[in-house]
């Protein structure tokens, strides 16, 4: 992003922000679940078993245009796998029409097949690749030959010149044996160059029979937690986990952990069907924007209690974000100089 680009954005969030503070709700943020449809069946998500069905190409572009004009400024496609949709492509150029922030959310096996289909794809700000680990840890996870599968993408995507960063879930299966695994991905994302996020596995509605196979020992936890860390210290431009909600997820087994949560005041959830919600573990006190308007099922949205315990990296950052944290503001303005 060019710096007055860059300058103009961060006046418009700074200004938001305050709006935000004062009481006004602003849906900035909007992460868009395209499709629960998936080509993979990772072992902490059942997303992929929902039967919802997906709005038509028309109806998320009247979405888009409606968020905008309601305030909306960032943008991110997110699944099940975005690149299933054949419109992926079209719905990435409106982002890029409305000058929304934008994002896509991706296993990364299909990147190389659908990037050279798919040409509008290029006008994407940043491709998120979920990577769990080594080679053995994350086809453990995510099925076998996934990861090499995922690697090709992201090597494919760079090769093109796409901005690519890598996603992690801290989980069981990679924070056993010392978080050895954890020690891999560090060395794999200094490897490929790719800065990388990385969040605790979370219960949902999809996974709740399965959570608790998934989550790793408080022990094993703040030992992974302590390694971001120092992975952050020695390497700045590739751990873009911002240290205040590295804080936040140490706090994850903490009963006094609280909060003033903006999900419904600053940013929301679009699922597949047009319903909107304060975040992704309230989809069930979700409004249909199909039947209600998009801005409307906005504003009419309940709000979610302050002891929620969200470990969605995306919801943490922008909850510190919006609420003006200044830790947080600053961690922004250095992704931006130091991002490659």
């Amino acid at each position: 992003m060019e710096p007055l680009r860059f300058f103009k954005k961060s006046l418009r969030a700074l200004n938001t922000a305050i709006r935000i503070r004062n009481g006004a709700r602003v849906p900035f943020r909007i992460t868009h679940i395209t499709t629960t449809r998936c080509n993979l069946r990772c072992k902490y998500c059942g997303r992929w078993n929902s039967e919802k069905k997906d709005m038509s190409t028309g109806e998320i572009l009247s979405a888009m245009d409606e968020f905008s004009s309601a305030g909306t400024r960032a943008w991110d496609f997110s699944g099940g796998e975005p690149l299933i949709r054949e419109d992926i492509g079209e719905l990435v150029d409106k982002a890029y029409e409305l000058d929304f922030s934008c994002v896509l959310v991706t296993n990364g096996t299909l990147l190389k097949e659908r990037l050279a289909d798919v040409k509008k794809i290029k006008k994407i700000g940043a491709i998120n690749i979920s990577l769990d680990g080594p080679k053995e840890i994350h086809d453990i996870i995510r099925g076998k030959g996934s990861f090499d599968r995922a690697l090709e993408g992201i090597k494919y995507a760079k090769s093109k010149g796409y901005k690519v960063h890598l996603s992690s879930v801290i989980s069981r299966e990679n924070t056993q044996k010392g978080c050895k695994s954890l020690f891999d991905l560090f060395d794999i994302a200094k490897g490929l160059d790719c800065p990388i996020y990385l969040q605790p596995v979370y219960n949902s509605r999809y996974n709740h029979e399965k959570f608790p196979s998934l989550i790793p020992d408080e022990k094993d936890h703040k030992k992974a937690i302590n390694l971001i860390r120092a992975f952050k210290y020695d390497n700045p431009t590739l751990n873009q986990t911002s240290e205040r909600t590295l804080r936040w997820f140490e706090g994850a087994f903490s009963d006094e952990q609280k909060w003033d949560c903006l999900a419904g005041r600053a940013y929301a959830f679009l699922f597949p069907d047009g319903v909107v919600a304060p975040c992704f573990f309230k989809e069930d006190k979700g409004i249909n924007g199909l039947e209600n308007g998009f801005s409307k099922a906005f504003q009419m949205l309940e709000l979610p209690d302050p002891m929620c315990k969200c470990m969605i990296t995306c919801c943490v950052e922008s909850n510190f974000q919006y609420g003006l944290s200044i830790s947080e503001v600053e961690a922004q303005i250095k992704r931006f100089f130091t991002n490659k």
